[in-house]
């Protein structure tokens, strides 16, 4: 049996749209296994160590992790500002940094109160080519800081 050129066009157009839509699903599973591995794997090494989560969520390739740390606000401070990769101490002042490596940009931000002068709140920021994380630090009292962290990966 022969086909004409067009009737072969359509068969081969038929198969390989039947194809494509058998091989959608695959490839949306295989990128929510990358993305949820990804997540696992920058959550680890951003979390602050020996602290467990008071909130977690998650929204598709975004996740939010609230921490209560059992440690000064200069303690875990220093601690994002090492991670970033920043030389500055909590003690020399309040900073707005930013820095750039490879294709990775952090950011440190500190607020601070009005009446005072005292950090209120800092953001450390990192945007990597492949996720972003947000960290936003704020003292609860002399030996407890409160984190919310939030990434995103894509």
């Amino acid at each position: 049996m022969r086909f004409n050129f067009p009737k072969r066009l359509l068969l081969i157009s038929s198969c390989l749209v039947v194809a494509l839509l058998a091989a959608a699903p695959a490839a949306e599973e295989s990128i929510r296994v990358r993305n949820d591995t990804l997540l696992e794997q920058v959550e680890q090494d951003w979390r602050y160590p020996e602290t467990g989560y008071s909130g977690r969520g998650r929204t598709g390739s975004i996740r939010t992790l609230v921490q209560h740390a059992e440690a000064s606000y200069d303690k875990v401070w220093q601690h994002y500002a090492d991670r970033c990769g920043f030389d500055q101490r909590f003690d020399e002042g309040l900073f707005v940094l930013g820095r750039e490596v490879d294709d990775t940009v952090y950011l440190v931000d500190d607020r601070r109160s009005r009446t005072d002068g005292k950090r209120t709140q800092t953001f450390f920021v990192c945007n990597a080519p492949n996720h972003s994380v947000t960290v936003i630090l704020e003292p609860q009292s002399d030996d407890a800081t409160g984190i919310l962290m939030t990434i995103t990966v894509r």
